[in-house]
């Protein structure tokens, strides 16, 4: 792109030592419905620009929106990093250099989104919804890496699609997606409904929850959600800053036998699919957990050096993260998990996530779209007014097992791009939520 070209010619002659530009661009299409009726067909175009420099020990990155100003970027950032510390723990970015030959042109399967909402809609009124709403994305673009010794340029996009029923006031929701590789059939679209119309009209009587220790059955969502929250901690810049209760504990127990935590971008059926990461490494699969013992953390070329170690391809513009998790399925399929319960709760879904505690992994969450309360393998009651206090290491090392099926999760801010089973977890704190 000329705009980006030109950005690069004039940050090399500033004096910068090493540039990352990481361009995005796309279109987006939304239809979103409510009532059961479509109400809203919009589609619109996309445009980011992420910015590192380098001079010496100190870094400098921002995000531009708006190409437009990208002129006045160089004169700004040469008078900014000048002012910044240096940073002791940089070491450069990634600079091998990388067979861009290889770069898919795949483009995304084209779907009828229109379509496939009313799909969405009968799938949950044919099974006892009153009305739904909800919406489908359709997500196509590039995304294009420029450093001093990469410039790579590889497609990007998929499918979001969320539904969320009702009846009276109770409610069910549903939320997933597909990448560059996905196989998306009608059957795939009613299911959706099909399942939030069950959350929603699943008839059970309400009382307020009961605080203490109980066993949970955590749906995709719940655990997603936990899991999307929780990646930070595996990132290496967050172990070197202290913020993480993963901090030296690199091939040891931190999870139960049961829990093997994979990130994977090369799984492009996912929208999370990723071919390179912001300092133009090439992605790989990396197992996080095997069967409870942590392998490694997301490293960037730079804090690959700290720890003696290499890249694992998951480098952001500032820090590593995570592009796809997936937590392993178990042998026994969700309707078997819930029969064998003597008493516990099976969880649909979570918001507003907040760690009260970094460092040791501590947080809450509020439970939502259906909190029941299962007795010799029945579901009784419908439980309000609870919140789960808790820690992610005390949820990790308590799941005791994992369900066969597995989903592919997105939501909003709550769940980034997963795929996860259900997972029983024993012995988890339940307080008030208010």
């Amino acid at each position: 792109m000329e705009v980006v070209d030109r950005l690069y010619e004039k940050l090399s002659r500033s004096g910068f030592d090493e540039i990352i530009l990481s361009h995005s661009q796309g279109s987006v299409r939304q239809v979103r419905f409510s009532g059961s009726r479509k109400d809203m067909d919009a589609e619109w175009d996309e445009s980011s620009l992420g910015v590192f420099v380098s001079r010496g020990k100190r870094i400098l990155a921002l995000v531009i929106n708006d190409l437009s100003v990208v002129d006045t970027i160089p004169e700004k950032l040469v008078s900014m990093i000048s002012r910044m510390p240096e940073n002791p723990l940089f070491n450069g970015i990634y600079d091998r250099k990388v067979n861009s030959s290889s770069v898919s042109t795949r483009r995304l399967p084209e779907i009828d989104i229109v379509d496939k909402s009313m799909t969405m809609i009968n799938g949950a009124m044919d099974n006892g919804a009153e009305k739904s709403a909800g919406l489908i994305y359709r997500k196509e673009g590039t995304e294009n890496i420029r450093t001093n010794y990469n410039d790579v340029e590889f497609p990007s996009g998929g499918y979001e699609m969320l539904i969320r029923s009702f009846r009276n006031s109770d409610s069910g929701q549903e939320a997933s997606h597909a990448g560059m590789l996905s196989d998306l059939h009608d059957s795939d679209f009613a299911k959706l409904g099909e399942d939030s119309a069950r959350n929603a009209t699943l008839k059970t009587n309400y009382s307020d929850g009961v605080e203490g220790k109980i066993d949970v059955i955590m749906s995709p969502y719940v655990i997603g959600n936990v899991l999307t929250y929780s990646s930070e901690f595996f990132s290496a810049e967050s172990v070197i800053s202290g913020l993480s209760f993963l901090q030296d504990r690199i091939e040891q127990p931190v999870a139960s036998e049961s829990v093997t935590l994979i990130d994977d971008p090369l799984d492009f059926t996912g929208i999370g699919g990723r071919m390179f990461d912001d300092e133009c490494a090439p992605t790989r699969k990396n197992t996080m957990i095997d069967h409870g013992v942590l392998r490694t953390y997301f490293q960037s070329f730079s804090t690959s050096k700290n720890f003696k170690t290499e890249t694992t391809g998951n480098a952001g513009i500032l820090m590593p993260n995570s592009w796809q998790l997936k937590l392993n399925g178990g042998e026994r399929k969700i309707d078997e998990m819930i029969a064998s319960m003597k008493r516990g709760l099976f969880i649909q879904n979570t918001w507003y996530t907040r760690f009260q505690d970094y460092r040791n992994g501590v947080f809450s969450t509020v439970p939502r779209d259906g909190i029941y309360l299962v007795e010799n393998g029945e579901i009784t009651t419908r439980w309000k007014g609870i919140r789960i206090s808790d820690s992610v290491p005390n949820i990790l090392k308590s799941i005791r097992e994992t369900s066969r099926e597995t989903s592919k999760v997105k939501w909003w801010q709550e769940i980034a791009a997963t795929e996860m089973p259900y997972a029983l977890v024993n012995d988890v704190n339940i307080t008030k939520a208010f």
